[in-house]
């Protein structure tokens, strides 16, 4: 199922029998392709006509998601420009429109936005006075703050009722990457705007959205393929002749591994779509290939784990090495990268880490633990 989930997003013909279509929907949405599978099966309607008419029932649901977090997103914009807080949304709705003309295509599970690290105190008290459950710190202490800053780049909120999750953003990454980037410079300045309707949404500038797009795919391993597929779609975007200057924005930023990392899951799995992307070029490896195909699998698999332990060895918080050790070995497994698979079990090689992690969060006394904790 999931290679024909790969040929199709190839841009290949496909059949998938009847009885398979709700196996198929369920892959499709636990790599959160279903959008674009759906714009895929458009193309030759007449020999997809059955699970055209599934996914368009079958995603509803998401479309209506979609919508209401647009709403939602629409309040805190106004809200935000009313007393000129900057914001810039992140992948999401804007990122669907950008890509596919059409808002409600691509699956989100939760709102990303962009802030000022200075602002963080007024929009997470506007969140939390609009009905958001602070799901990571429910009181941030003046004294807690920049230990807040130093080991996370976002904060999670949910609203029950809703059931919307919004995260906020101070900076892309707890880690090394991007130290570089002047986040005031792009909020206030450099950001642009995609229009919704009447509704201007503002976004990154297109060269640093794809950087990002591409650290945030790499981060999780590429382990689910909307990501891979994206990224794929936003560099068909660049024209050749920026590729270079892209290249040193990833070497400045200190990426420049992910998105090599990235460039090669590409050619393994949607070798296709690749036409016109201009590949680095990359130092010799210890072995020779019996061809193209066992090749890149295999350098695939190499880049991962040099990314692996690259990551965990500048990773200075023991709760982004464990995240980083849960979404190395689920990639592994989901992808199968290597031909018998990645026993489930070492996913779990992980589960000390997150317990590290709730433990830190308990010691501290400033995360939630209940529903009494002070505003």
């Amino acid at each position: 199922m999931q290679n024909a989930l790969i040929s199709l997003l190839n841009s290949e013909k496909i059949h998938i029998a009847s009885h398979d279509f709700r196996n198929f929907f369920y892959l499709c949405s636990k790599h959160r392709v279903c959008g674009q599978v759906q714009l895929l099966l458009q193309k030759e309607p007449e020999i997809n006509q059955s699970l055209l008419q599934f996914f368009k029932t079958r995603r509803k649901p998401l479309q209506l998601q979609a919508l209401q977090q647009f709403a939602a997103l629409q309040e805190l914009i106004n809200s935000a420009t009313n007393e000129k807080k900057a914001i810039i949304l992140l992948k999401g709705i804007g990122l669907s429109h950008q890509l596919y003309q059409e808002p409600t295509l691509r699956h989100s599970c939760d709102i990303d936005i962009l802030i000022s690290q200075q602002d963080l105190m007024w929009f997470h008290a506007l969140l939390k006075n609009r009905g958001f459950l602070p799901m990571d710190i429910a009181h941030i202490p003046k004294s807690y703050q920049n230990l807040i800053f130093k080991i996370y780049n976002h904060l999670f909120y949910y609203h029950p009722q809703k059931n919307i999750s919004i995260e906020l953003h101070w900076k892309f990454t707890p880690d090394n990457q991007f130290d570089q980037l002047d986040y005031d410079k792009i909020l206030f300045s450099e950001k642009k705007h995609v229009l919704i309707g009447q509704f201007a949404l503002p976004i990154l500038p297109d060269h640093l959205n794809f950087l990002f797009l591409a650290f945030h795919a790499e981060k999780h391993y590429g382990s689910q393929l909307h990501w891979l597929y994206d990224t794929l779609q936003f560099a068909h975007r660049i024209p050749l002749s920026q590729w270079n200057e892209i290249q040193e924005m990833a070497r400045e930023y200190k990426i420049d591994l992910h998105l090599n990392a990235l460039f090669y899951r590409w050619k393994t799995f949607l070798p296709n779509l690749t036409q016109n992307i201009p590949f680095p070029v990359q130092r010799k490896i210890f072995f020779y290939p019996a061809n193209q195909d066992t090749f890149y699998k295999k350098k695939t698999i190499l880049l991962h784990l040099k990314h692996f332990f690259g990551r965990l060895m500048i990773i200075h918080s023991w709760i982004q090495r464990g995240k980083t050790l849960g979404f190395f070995f689920y990639s592994l497994y989901l992808h199968r990268c290597v031909k018998r698979g990645m026993p489930a079990a070492f996913f779990y090689l992980c589960l000390p880490y997150f317990f590290i992690d709730y433990c830190f969060r308990k010691m501290f006394g400033i995360f939630i633990s209940s529903s009494k904790t002070s505003a």
